[in-house]
């Protein structure tokens, strides 16, 4: 289960401390089901990084 992968990589310290596995897997499959389902080009495997590139930059920005 991906929460249990992102919790394990929290746990490592491979993964930030302040990330909450629950919500960053919602958060990274709402991308693909939200592609999925409403819209008509489907979630590309290999733009994954992407994603987590994106995800990551916007979990670093500064609040506002």
């Amino acid at each position: 289960m991906l929460i249990d992968l992102i919790a394990r990589g929290v746990r490592a310290g491979e993964v930030s401390d302040a990330v909450d596995p629950e919500l960053a897997t919602a958060a990274l499959l709402g991308a693909v089901f939200y592609r999925r389902l409403m819209t008509e080009r489907p979630f590309d495997p290999d733009d994954d990084g992407l994603l987590l590139d994106q995800g990551s930059a916007v979990g670093a920005a500064p609040a506002v």
